[in-house]
Protein backbone atom coordinates (compact mmCIF):
# COMPACT_ATOMS: atom_id res chain seq x y z
CA UNK A 1 0.00 0.00 0.00
CA UNK A 2 2.72 2.27 1.07
CA UNK A 3 4.41 1.60 -2.41
CA UNK A 4 1.01 2.60 -4.28
CA UNK A 5 1.03 5.38 -2.08
CA UNK A 6 4.32 6.66 -3.18
CA UNK A 7 3.86 6.61 -7.07
CA UNK A 8 1.05 7.88 -6.67
CA UNK A 9 2.56 10.95 -4.94
CA UNK A 10 5.27 10.56 -7.58
CA UNK A 11 2.86 10.95 -10.50
CA UNK A 12 1.31 13.75 -9.53
CA UNK A 13 4.65 15.85 -9.88
CA UNK A 14 4.10 15.13 -13.67
CA UNK A 15 1.15 17.77 -13.03
CA UNK A 16 2.20 19.60 -10.39
CA UNK A 17 0.35 18.09 -7.98
CA UNK A 18 1.90 18.31 -4.61
CA UNK A 19 1.26 19.36 -0.76
CA UNK A 20 3.59 22.52 -0.67
CA UNK A 21 4.05 21.49 3.08
CA UNK A 22 5.55 18.19 2.10
CA UNK A 23 7.90 20.03 -0.23
CA UNK A 24 9.22 22.54 2.24
CA UNK A 25 13.49 22.18 3.01
CA UNK A 26 16.11 23.94 5.36
CA UNK A 27 19.33 23.00 3.22
CA UNK A 28 20.18 22.80 -0.43
CA UNK A 29 21.47 18.79 0.26
CA UNK A 30 17.72 18.00 1.64
CA UNK A 31 15.83 18.19 -1.55
CA UNK A 32 14.73 15.58 -3.63
CA UNK A 33 16.16 15.06 -6.79
CA UNK A 34 12.71 14.81 -8.26
CA UNK A 35 13.86 13.99 -12.42
CA UNK A 36 15.04 10.38 -10.57
CA UNK A 37 12.04 9.97 -8.84
CA UNK A 38 9.60 10.24 -12.07
CA UNK A 39 12.24 8.31 -14.41
CA UNK A 40 10.34 5.37 -14.29
CA UNK A 41 7.19 6.34 -14.38
CA UNK A 42 8.02 8.66 -17.48
CA UNK A 43 9.96 5.54 -19.36
CA UNK A 44 6.30 3.51 -18.14
CA UNK A 45 4.25 6.64 -19.94
CA UNK A 46 6.54 6.43 -22.96
CA UNK A 47 5.32 2.94 -23.86
CA UNK A 48 1.72 3.68 -22.76
CA UNK A 49 1.33 6.37 -25.27
CA UNK A 50 2.00 3.95 -27.77
CA UNK A 51 -0.72 1.26 -26.84
CA UNK A 52 -3.28 4.12 -26.77
CA UNK A 53 -2.34 5.69 -29.68
CA UNK A 54 -2.87 2.06 -31.73
CA UNK A 55 -6.35 1.98 -30.38
CA UNK A 56 -6.43 5.87 -31.40
CA UNK A 57 -5.46 4.39 -34.95
CA UNK A 58 -2.91 7.31 -34.67
CA UNK A 59 0.39 6.30 -36.72
CA UNK A 60 3.12 4.31 -33.85
CA UNK A 61 6.51 6.11 -33.42
CA UNK A 62 9.32 5.78 -36.02
CA UNK A 63 12.30 4.08 -34.84
CA UNK A 64 15.18 6.63 -36.08
CA UNK A 65 13.01 9.43 -34.45
CA UNK A 66 12.31 8.03 -31.31
CA UNK A 67 16.11 6.35 -31.10
CA UNK A 68 17.35 10.13 -31.83
CA UNK A 69 14.94 11.83 -29.04
CA UNK A 70 16.11 9.10 -26.77
CA UNK A 71 19.80 9.41 -27.12
CA UNK A 72 19.44 13.45 -27.26
CA UNK A 73 17.86 12.68 -24.07
CA UNK A 74 20.86 10.96 -22.68
CA UNK A 75 23.51 13.88 -23.80
CA UNK A 76 20.94 16.20 -22.41
CA UNK A 77 21.73 14.49 -19.11
CA UNK A 78 25.68 13.79 -19.35
CA UNK A 79 25.44 18.12 -20.17
CA UNK A 80 24.88 18.32 -16.64
CA UNK A 81 27.86 16.65 -15.15
CA UNK A 82 30.28 19.95 -16.03
CA UNK A 83 27.61 22.17 -14.60
CA UNK A 84 26.57 19.99 -11.97
CA UNK A 85 26.32 22.42 -8.70
CA UNK A 86 27.18 25.54 -10.51
CA UNK A 87 23.37 26.84 -10.78
CA UNK A 88 23.13 25.94 -6.77
CA UNK A 89 26.21 27.99 -6.03
CA UNK A 90 25.55 31.39 -8.11
CA UNK A 91 22.29 31.71 -7.00
CA UNK A 92 23.21 30.53 -3.61
CA UNK A 93 25.37 32.77 -3.32
CA UNK A 94 23.36 35.59 -4.93
CA UNK A 95 21.05 34.89 -2.22
CA UNK A 96 23.25 34.97 0.67
CA UNK A 97 24.95 38.21 -0.11
CA UNK A 98 22.25 40.53 -2.06
CA UNK A 99 19.25 39.13 -1.11
CA UNK A 100 16.44 42.45 -0.28
CA UNK A 101 14.08 40.82 1.73
CA UNK A 102 14.05 37.59 3.75
CA UNK A 103 11.14 35.03 2.86
CA UNK A 104 11.17 31.94 5.54
CA UNK A 105 11.62 28.49 3.75
CA UNK A 106 8.40 26.90 5.39
CA UNK A 107 5.74 29.17 4.68
CA UNK A 108 3.10 27.95 2.21
CA UNK A 109 3.21 31.65 0.80
CA UNK A 110 6.51 31.62 -0.04
CA UNK A 111 6.19 28.55 -2.13
CA UNK A 112 3.46 29.33 -3.83
CA UNK A 113 4.84 33.02 -4.24
CA UNK A 114 8.06 30.97 -6.10
CA UNK A 115 5.67 28.53 -8.16
CA UNK A 116 4.32 31.75 -9.64
CA UNK A 117 7.49 33.56 -10.57
CA UNK A 118 9.55 30.73 -11.11
CA UNK A 119 6.46 30.28 -14.18
CA UNK A 120 6.85 34.08 -15.19
CA UNK A 121 10.37 33.80 -15.52
CA UNK A 122 9.92 30.92 -17.73
CA UNK A 123 7.66 32.02 -20.31
CA UNK A 124 9.64 35.32 -20.86
CA UNK A 125 12.75 32.73 -20.98
CA UNK A 126 11.21 30.61 -23.81
CA UNK A 127 10.16 33.61 -25.26
CA UNK A 128 13.59 35.19 -25.84
CA UNK A 129 15.13 31.85 -27.02
CA UNK A 130 12.69 32.01 -29.93
CA UNK A 131 13.08 35.93 -30.86
CA UNK A 132 16.97 35.92 -30.20
CA UNK A 133 18.81 34.08 -32.94
CA UNK A 134 21.47 33.04 -31.18
CA UNK A 135 19.30 31.35 -28.41
CA UNK A 136 17.02 30.18 -30.92
CA UNK A 137 19.94 27.89 -32.32
CA UNK A 138 19.87 26.40 -29.34
CA UNK A 139 16.51 25.66 -28.77
CA UNK A 140 15.81 24.87 -32.58
CA UNK A 141 16.98 21.28 -31.81
CA UNK A 142 13.89 20.74 -29.57
CA UNK A 143 11.57 21.53 -32.13
CA UNK A 144 12.85 19.61 -35.11
CA UNK A 145 10.95 16.26 -34.71
CA UNK A 146 8.41 16.11 -36.96
CA UNK A 147 6.15 13.79 -34.44
CA UNK A 148 4.87 14.84 -30.85
CA UNK A 149 5.36 12.45 -28.41
CA UNK A 150 6.39 11.71 -25.21
CA UNK A 151 9.86 10.89 -26.47
CA UNK A 152 10.05 14.50 -28.20
CA UNK A 153 10.79 16.40 -25.25
CA UNK A 154 14.26 14.74 -24.86
CA UNK A 155 15.32 15.98 -28.05
CA UNK A 156 17.43 19.21 -26.60
CA UNK A 157 20.84 21.28 -27.10
CA UNK A 158 23.08 20.26 -24.33
CA UNK A 159 24.07 24.09 -23.90
CA UNK A 160 20.20 24.57 -22.86
CA UNK A 161 20.36 23.76 -19.22
CA UNK A 162 22.71 27.47 -18.63
CA UNK A 163 19.81 29.36 -20.32
CA UNK A 164 17.44 28.26 -18.37
CA UNK A 165 19.06 28.61 -14.72
CA UNK A 166 20.95 31.66 -15.48
CA UNK A 167 17.38 33.23 -16.56
CA UNK A 168 16.04 32.49 -12.54
CA UNK A 169 18.71 33.86 -11.30
CA UNK A 170 17.07 36.75 -10.31
CA UNK A 171 14.81 35.29 -8.29
CA UNK A 172 17.97 34.90 -5.58
CA UNK A 173 17.03 38.51 -3.97
CA UNK A 174 13.99 36.70 -2.72
CA UNK A 175 13.61 33.55 -2.82
CA UNK A 176 15.23 30.73 -0.57
CA UNK A 177 17.45 28.43 -3.17
CA UNK A 178 15.83 25.21 -1.83
CA UNK A 179 12.56 26.61 -2.52
CA UNK A 180 13.71 27.47 -6.08
CA UNK A 181 15.38 24.16 -6.85
CA UNK A 182 12.60 22.35 -6.04
CA UNK A 183 9.90 24.58 -8.52
CA UNK A 184 13.23 24.82 -11.32
CA UNK A 185 12.38 20.52 -11.59
CA UNK A 186 9.03 20.58 -11.22
CA UNK A 187 8.38 23.39 -13.78
CA UNK A 188 10.03 21.41 -16.24
CA UNK A 189 8.90 17.67 -15.48
CA UNK A 190 5.09 19.19 -15.83
CA UNK A 191 5.90 20.17 -19.53
CA UNK A 192 6.98 16.47 -20.13
CA UNK A 193 3.31 15.35 -20.56
CA UNK A 194 2.21 18.68 -22.72
CA UNK A 195 4.26 16.42 -25.98
CA UNK A 196 1.25 14.37 -27.32
CA UNK A 197 -1.29 13.74 -29.05
CA UNK A 198 -3.48 11.23 -27.20
CA UNK A 199 -5.00 13.91 -25.02
CA UNK A 200 -7.46 16.54 -26.77
CA UNK A 201 -8.79 19.55 -25.87
CA UNK A 202 -9.46 19.72 -21.68
CA UNK A 203 -12.61 21.34 -19.86
CA UNK A 204 -12.53 24.58 -21.33
CA UNK A 205 -11.30 26.61 -17.59
CA UNK A 206 -8.76 24.49 -17.35
CA UNK A 207 -7.82 25.56 -21.06
CA UNK A 208 -8.57 29.02 -19.76
CA UNK A 209 -5.53 28.83 -17.40
CA UNK A 210 -2.96 26.27 -17.98
CA UNK A 211 -1.04 25.14 -20.59
CA UNK A 212 -2.36 21.92 -22.07
CA UNK A 213 -0.97 20.01 -24.86
CA UNK A 214 -3.54 21.09 -26.95
CA UNK A 215 -1.69 24.89 -26.77
CA UNK A 216 2.01 22.98 -26.50
CA UNK A 217 0.57 21.07 -30.33
CA UNK A 218 0.24 24.68 -31.41
CA UNK A 219 3.61 25.77 -30.08
CA UNK A 220 5.18 23.15 -32.00
CA UNK A 221 3.75 23.76 -35.35
CA UNK A 222 5.33 25.06 -38.49
CA UNK A 223 2.23 26.69 -39.08
CA UNK A 224 2.48 30.85 -39.90
CA UNK A 225 -0.90 30.75 -36.99
CA UNK A 226 1.26 28.86 -34.61
CA UNK A 227 4.79 30.32 -35.24
CA UNK A 228 6.09 32.00 -32.21
CA UNK A 229 3.00 31.34 -29.94
CA UNK A 230 2.52 29.62 -26.67
CA UNK A 231 5.19 30.00 -24.38
CA UNK A 232 3.72 28.88 -21.47
CA UNK A 233 5.05 26.34 -19.25
CA UNK A 234 2.54 26.03 -16.61
CA UNK A 235 0.25 29.09 -16.56
CA UNK A 236 -1.10 30.07 -20.14
CA UNK A 237 -2.46 33.28 -18.76
CA UNK A 238 1.15 34.85 -19.41
CA UNK A 239 0.54 34.02 -23.16
CA UNK A 240 -2.95 35.84 -22.73
CA UNK A 241 -1.61 38.59 -21.35
CA UNK A 242 1.22 39.55 -23.58
CA UNK A 243 -0.37 38.76 -26.53
CA UNK A 244 1.17 35.37 -28.34
CA UNK A 245 -1.44 32.66 -27.09
CA UNK A 246 -3.05 31.17 -29.95
CA UNK A 247 -5.76 27.99 -29.55
CA UNK A 248 -5.21 24.68 -31.72
CA UNK A 249 -7.57 25.27 -34.75
CA UNK A 250 -9.14 21.55 -35.53
CA UNK A 251 -9.42 22.76 -38.73
CA UNK A 252 -5.60 23.63 -39.40
CA UNK A 253 -3.83 20.42 -37.50
CA UNK A 254 -0.28 21.83 -36.14
CA UNK A 255 2.41 20.50 -38.43
CA UNK A 256 5.51 20.11 -36.68
CA UNK A 257 8.97 20.52 -36.79
CA UNK A 258 10.99 23.51 -38.28
CA UNK A 259 10.29 25.40 -41.52
CA UNK A 260 13.07 23.74 -43.21
CA UNK A 261 13.31 20.42 -42.47
CA UNK A 262 16.11 18.70 -40.63
CA UNK A 263 17.13 16.29 -42.64
CA UNK A 264 19.13 13.57 -40.57
CA UNK A 265 19.11 11.90 -37.00
CA UNK A 266 22.50 11.92 -36.22
CA UNK A 267 22.78 13.86 -32.69
CA UNK A 268 26.26 15.67 -33.81
CA UNK A 269 24.18 16.95 -36.94
CA UNK A 270 21.37 18.61 -34.95
CA UNK A 271 23.32 19.82 -32.01
CA UNK A 272 25.65 21.83 -34.41
CA UNK A 273 23.79 22.38 -37.84
CA UNK A 274 21.75 25.71 -36.31
CA UNK A 275 25.12 27.26 -35.15
CA UNK A 276 26.30 26.49 -38.72
CA UNK A 277 23.15 28.10 -40.46
CA UNK A 278 23.68 31.12 -38.09
CA UNK A 279 27.29 31.38 -39.27
CA UNK A 280 26.69 31.56 -42.48
CA UNK A 281 23.82 33.86 -42.41
CA UNK A 282 26.60 36.59 -40.20
CA UNK A 283 28.82 36.36 -43.35
CA UNK A 284 25.98 37.49 -45.81
CA UNK A 285 26.36 41.29 -44.12
CA UNK A 286 29.06 42.95 -45.00
CA UNK A 287 28.82 45.98 -41.75
CA UNK A 288 28.74 45.17 -38.46
CA UNK A 289 25.42 46.60 -37.49
CA UNK A 290 23.85 43.88 -39.50
CA UNK A 291 25.79 40.85 -38.82
CA UNK A 292 25.30 42.06 -35.25
CA UNK A 293 21.61 41.95 -36.06
CA UNK A 294 21.77 38.72 -37.56
CA UNK A 295 22.84 36.99 -34.10
CA UNK A 296 20.83 38.85 -31.84
CA UNK A 297 17.52 39.58 -33.35
CA UNK A 298 14.92 36.94 -34.11
CA UNK A 299 15.75 34.26 -36.96
CA UNK A 300 13.03 35.72 -39.04
CA UNK A 301 15.21 39.55 -39.42
CA UNK A 302 16.38 40.95 -42.57
CA UNK A 303 17.37 44.23 -43.00
CA UNK A 304 14.51 46.57 -42.88
CA UNK A 305 12.11 44.34 -41.75
CA UNK A 306 11.24 44.17 -37.69
CA UNK A 307 12.79 42.33 -34.86
CA UNK A 308 11.47 39.04 -35.32
CA UNK A 309 10.83 39.04 -39.42
CA UNK A 310 7.67 39.19 -41.46
CA UNK A 311 5.08 36.26 -40.62
CA UNK A 312 4.31 36.22 -44.36
CA UNK A 313 7.66 35.45 -45.42
CA UNK A 314 7.36 32.13 -43.84
CA UNK A 315 6.46 29.55 -45.96
CA UNK A 316 2.88 27.80 -45.46
CA UNK A 317 3.93 24.20 -45.02
CA UNK A 318 2.60 21.19 -47.12
CA UNK A 319 0.95 18.55 -45.13
CA UNK A 320 1.64 16.17 -47.87
CA UNK A 321 5.48 16.46 -48.27
CA UNK A 322 6.96 12.89 -46.19
CA UNK A 323 8.76 13.48 -42.93
CA UNK A 324 12.34 12.28 -42.85
CA UNK A 325 12.25 9.31 -42.37
CA UNK A 326 15.17 6.68 -43.90
CA UNK A 327 14.34 3.18 -44.15
CA UNK A 328 17.26 1.31 -42.26
CA UNK A 329 18.25 -2.63 -42.65
CA UNK A 330 16.80 -4.99 -39.96
CA UNK A 331 20.35 -5.36 -38.69
CA UNK A 332 21.02 -1.83 -38.20
CA UNK A 333 17.98 -1.38 -36.19
CA UNK A 334 19.09 -4.95 -34.33
CA UNK A 335 22.41 -3.07 -33.56
CA UNK A 336 21.15 0.06 -32.51
CA UNK A 337 18.39 -1.81 -29.75
CA UNK A 338 21.06 -3.69 -28.55
CA UNK A 339 23.32 -0.93 -28.07
CA UNK A 340 20.30 0.97 -26.32
CA UNK A 341 20.27 -1.24 -23.93
CA UNK A 342 23.89 -1.36 -22.93
CA UNK A 343 24.07 2.67 -22.61
CA UNK A 344 20.80 2.52 -20.81
CA UNK A 345 22.27 0.33 -18.32
CA UNK A 346 25.54 2.70 -17.98
CA UNK A 347 23.56 5.73 -18.49
CA UNK A 348 21.55 4.95 -15.28
CA UNK A 349 24.47 3.41 -13.45
CA UNK A 350 25.77 6.95 -14.35
CA UNK A 351 22.91 8.99 -12.91
CA UNK A 352 23.42 7.04 -9.18
CA UNK A 353 27.23 7.67 -8.94
CA UNK A 354 27.23 10.88 -11.01
CA UNK A 355 31.05 9.05 -12.00
CA UNK A 356 32.30 10.53 -15.93
CA UNK A 357 31.59 8.78 -18.84
CA UNK A 358 32.38 8.61 -22.53
CA UNK A 359 30.15 10.83 -24.80
CA UNK A 360 30.77 8.52 -27.93
CA UNK A 361 28.54 5.98 -26.14
CA UNK A 362 25.27 7.60 -26.50
CA UNK A 363 26.70 9.37 -30.16
CA UNK A 364 28.21 6.48 -32.10
CA UNK A 365 24.92 3.94 -32.40
CA UNK A 366 22.70 6.66 -33.83
CA UNK A 367 25.51 7.98 -36.43
CA UNK A 368 24.72 4.82 -38.01
CA UNK A 369 21.48 5.94 -38.94
CA UNK A 370 22.80 8.61 -41.01
CA UNK A 371 26.03 6.32 -42.07
CA UNK A 372 28.65 9.13 -42.02
CA UNK A 373 31.95 7.81 -43.55
CA UNK A 374 33.73 7.76 -40.10
CA UNK A 375 31.71 5.95 -38.06
CA UNK A 376 31.85 2.24 -38.81
CA UNK A 377 35.67 2.59 -38.20
CA UNK A 378 35.29 4.90 -35.04
CA UNK A 379 32.89 2.09 -33.64
CA UNK A 380 35.39 -0.92 -34.75
CA UNK A 381 38.45 1.63 -32.55
CA UNK A 382 35.72 2.48 -29.66
CA UNK A 383 34.98 -1.39 -29.24
CA UNK A 384 38.72 -2.10 -29.65
CA UNK A 385 39.24 0.57 -26.90
CA UNK A 386 36.88 -1.20 -25.08
CA UNK A 387 38.13 -4.57 -24.71
CA UNK A 388 41.20 -2.91 -23.09
CA UNK A 389 39.32 -1.51 -20.57
CA UNK A 390 39.59 1.99 -21.72
CA UNK A 391 37.16 4.35 -20.68
CA UNK A 392 36.42 5.58 -23.96
CA UNK A 393 34.82 2.16 -24.87
CA UNK A 394 33.07 1.18 -22.19
CA UNK A 395 31.03 3.17 -19.15
CA UNK A 396 33.06 1.60 -16.14
CA UNK A 397 32.07 2.69 -12.82
CA UNK A 398 33.66 2.95 -9.67
CA UNK A 399 31.07 1.44 -6.98
CA UNK A 400 32.49 1.06 -4.02
CA UNK A 401 35.09 -1.46 -4.03
CA UNK A 402 33.98 -2.93 -7.28
CA UNK A 403 33.67 -2.28 -10.72
CA UNK A 404 29.83 -2.06 -12.50
CA UNK A 405 30.65 -2.48 -16.67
Amino acid sequence: METLKEGVKRFGYLFYVMDPRAHNYEKIDHVKDYYKEVAPLLFATVLLEQVVRYYQKKPLWRFSDTMSNTFHGFLMDLSKIPFKGAEVFVYAYIYNNYRLIDLPWNNPWTWIACWFITDFCYYWMHRMIHQVNILWAIHETHHTPEDMMFTSPMRNHIFLLPIHWLTYMPMALAIPPTTYLVHYQISIIYQYWLHTEIIGKLPAPIEYVLSTPSHHRAHHGRNRRYIDKNFGGFLIIWDRIFGTFEAEDPEEKPLYGITTQMKSYNPLVIQTQPFIKLYNRIWEYDNLKDRLSVIFKGPGWTPGKPWTGNIEDIPHPAPDVPKYDPQLPLWCKYYAIVHFFFVVNGYFMLALNMSDSSMDSPVLPHCHHTNPWWTSQHEKWRCYAGSNNDPTGKIVIQRRKHIVV
